[in-house]
């Protein structure tokens, strides 16, 4: 059990790393690109990837994930992974390449075709990556699939860049993407010391993909259900109305999956073998849940302080149409953080299966809240969204109770006090607004820092109100220890760099 928890500390530490460091990356291209590009070439990207992104799934089934459950020295299971990916990712991209024309018939933007084939052409060396990265993750080496994933990153949002700079348009994205897909390719091979070898076993196949299809079919629903209001309003809306909606989720949804789906190749795995465990894997799932939900959802009150500043700040004043969509989205986010980690234990527990029909449901409550909330604009189809994460998280409860040691109390009793201590934030910064109007980006700068020191001040005095009144919280005092254990960390790097 120790040797569990040090290797879970080790590997969250790895994992927050590559993702503090693509986030960084992601800002500075992300800037580049909305300044050099048009809320247009980002609508037409957004409607591609819509589709894309749920072909991406199809040539995994769910391969990956399973992976992380086999032995760390069978080689042969992650060879017949492999060859079983690569057949998909060529079957993925016929289809990709034969739905283009029929697809960008709902949109108004001839790049639509072009861009389509352009993305889905990554497909065909992305099963090289998956099966190296997850040969990295099982064996508990997230260090050297962080160096790969920030690398990649890295090199893709140059060349991204680049190319917008150049004046490729919407075509930069293809450009980003294809060069980080082979780079992160050819480097996770390189570093895991994995070598693809033209062997095959049928039964070895069979039971990944046993275990892989019952995530698999989950996560295709979710992605579905999750794109599908990207479809909805690209196609009743139009590109440019598209190209606003897409910056205000990617936005709100920031601290989500920076600090909590960058650990889901490290949540898996400790879950999973907590499956049965009982109290343990209550308060496991209690402690987890105090964590990482309180770091979200501080991160989700200084979003929503800042939305404007930050936009302005980063992408110009031309995206500021999507800063009221942005606060109301911050709401989902805090929703679909608790519904996360709840699927994520779900998962590793062996409800896989149980979840594919909850993601179903969402698919189609996600498609009417869109449908209703068009009526009312970007800020409309928000609320939808927020209508959404609500039902979808009222149902994995549901499933939770049936079908785990995990009920609702013990939900409410991770999620609490990250709760109070990001509301606590959000009415302090609301109530004290900045008083001193300075304009051009120094007042931007200045909004966002004290946004953020409003932010960390209130959220830590109540978490530490908290932690004084319950003292048998065992998620507020596992949250002090890693804060003291990460500030007594960062006192011995300064040392030794001074």
């Amino acid at each position: 059990m120790r040797d569990l928890g040090a290797r879970f500390r080790k590997g969250a530490a790895w994992v927050y790393i590559q993702g503090w460091a693509v986030t960084a990356i992601s800002f500075a291209g992300g800037v580049a690109m909305a300044r050099l590009l048009d809320p247009v070439d980002f609508g037409v990207f957004a409607a591609v990837t819509a589709f894309t992104s749920v072909l991406a799934h199809q040539l995994q089934l769910g391969v990956p994930e399973a992976l992380l459950r086999t032995p760390e020295d069978d080689g042969l299971v992650l060879d017949s992974a492999f060859w079983t990916m690569q057949g998909l990712a060529l079957a993925c991209f016929a289809v990709a390449w034969l739905a283009a024309p029929l697809l960008a018939q709902a949109y108004d933007d001839p790049r639509f075709v072009t861009l389509m084939r352009l993305l889905a052409a990554v497909f065909l060396v992305q099963p090289a990556a998956y099966a190296a990265m997850a040969h990295m993750r099982r064996a508990m080496r997230h260090d050297r699939a962080a160096r790969v994933a920030v690398v990649s990153s890295l090199m893709g949002v140059a060349s991204g860049v680049a190319a917008a700079a150049m004046g490729a348009g919407a075509f930069a994205f293809a450009v980003g993407g294809a060069t980080s897909g082979v780079a992160m390719s050819i480097m996770a091979v390189w570093r895991s010391r994995w070598r693809p070898r033209i062997r095959f076993d049928r039964d070895k196949a069979r039971a990944v993909l046993g275990y892989g299809l019952k995530i698999h079919v989950g996560n295709t629903l979710s992605v579905a259900a999750d794109k599908v209001d990207t479809m909805l309003v690209g196609s009743g809306a139009g590109t440019v109305t598209l190209g606003f909606y897409n910056r205000a989720v990617a936005t709100a949804r920031m601290p989500v999956r920076e600090l909590l789906g960058r650990l889901y190749a490290v949540i898996l795995p400790a879950f999973g073998r907590l499956e049965g465990a009982g109290e343990r894997s209550r308060r496991a799932y209690r402690k987890v849940t105090t964590v990482v939900g309180a770091s979200v959802l501080l991160a989700l009150s200084w979003l929503w302080l800042s939305a404007e500043p930050f936009i302005t700040l980063l992408y110009g004043e031309k995206w500021v149409p999507a800063v009221p969509a942005i606060r109301i989205l911050v709401i989902a986010a805090a929703i679909g953080t608790f519904r996360g980690l709840l699927g994520m234990y779900a998962s590793a527990v062996g409800l896989a299966g149980r979840r594919a029909w909850l993601e179903g449901v969402g698919l189609v409550v996600t498609a009417l809240a869109v449908l209703v909330g068009l009526r009312g604009g970007l800020e409309g189809v928000a609320w939808g969204i927020v209508f959404r994460n609500a039902v979808m998280l009222v149902l994995m409860l549901e499933l939770a109770r049936r079908h785990t040691a995990v009920g609702p109390l013990d939900v409410w009793a991770g999620a609490w006090p990250g709760i109070v201590a990001s509301g606590a934030a959000a009415a302090v910064g609301s109530a004290f607004p900045d008083g001193v109007a300075v304009p051009g980006w120094q007042g931007d700068l200045m909004a966002l820092g004290r946004n953020a020191a409003v932010t960390v001040v209130a959220g830590l005095a109540a978490l530490a109100a908290i932690r004084a009144v319950a003292r048998t919280h065992e998620g507020v005092q596992a949250l002090f220890e890693l804060t003291r254990l990460g500030a007594s960390r960062m006192r011995r790097l300064v040392r030794s760099a001074a």
